[in-house]
C-alpha cells in the first residue's frame, strides 16, 4: 500500500512540474500567467519569463529585451466610471514619471467588458519608456494590464500584446 501511495505522490509531483505554467485550453504558443490568488486567466507567449509571486502577475520577454506585461486589480471603494478612474490614475502617473504623455486612447473590450487602451510615453530618470495600458472595470474591480517597453522594442511586441489582452478571461 505504501509503495502505491509513494508512486501516486511521485506521479502527482511529476505532473505538477510538467504542467507548471501550462493550462488546459491555453491558446497555442502561450502559457498561463495567473495563479490562484487572482480572479482571471491571463496568457503570455511560452518564451516569456513569468513572475507569479504577487497579486500583480507579470512576465517579461528576455534579459536582452526586458519588455514586460503585468496585470493588477484593485477593488473599488466606491463606484467609478472608467473615465473617472483613469483621470485619478493619470494624476498619479504624472507624479511618478517625468514627461508623462498620453499619445492615444482607444475603446476596446476585455473578456467582453468595456475597456480602454491608453498609449503613453514617459521618462524615469534618464530612461525613456512606452506604455500601453488596458483598463477595465468589472464586478466593482479595476483591472489594469500594463505593457512596458523601451521605445526601440515597443512595436516588436504589439501583436503579442494584442493576443495577450484578447485571451484575457475573468474566472
Amino acid at each position: 500500500m505504501s509503495k502505491k501511495l509513494t508512486l501516486l505522490a511521485a506521479l502527482c509531483i511529476a505532473l505538477a512540474l510538467v504542467s507548471c505554467g501550462k493550462t488546459a485550453g491555453a491558446p497555442g504558443g502561450m502559457k498561463v500567467c495567473s495563479n490562484n490568488e487572482v480572479d482571471y486567466f491571463f496568457y503570455v507567449p511560452e518564451s516569456w519569463t513569468l513572475d507569479l509571486s504577487t497579486r500583480a502577475v507579470s512576465a517579461y520577454c528576455s534579459a536582452a529585451d526586458p519588455s514586460s506585461i503585468s496585470v493588477m486589480a484593485w477593488d473599488l471603494s466606491e463606484p467609478l466610471t472608467l473615465d473617472d478612474w483613469w483621470s485619478a490614475a493619470l494624476t498619479d502617473f504624472k507624479l511618478a514619471f517625468a514627461a508623462f504623455d498620453v499619445t492615444s486612447e482607444l475603446d476596446t473590450t476585455l473578456d467582453g467588458a468595456p475597456a480602454k487602451q491608453y498609449a503613453c510615453t514617459a521618462k524615469l530618470g534618464a530612461n525613456e519608456y512606452r506604455f500601453l495600458y488596458t483598463a477595465c472595470i468589472s464586478r466593482s474591480t479595476v483591472y489594469l494590464i500594463t505593457y512596458t517597453s523601451v521605445p526601440e522594442n515597443y512595436e516588436t511586441h504589439l501583436d503579442a500584446v494584442s493576443d495577450m489582452t484578447g485571451y484575457f478571461r475573468f474566472k
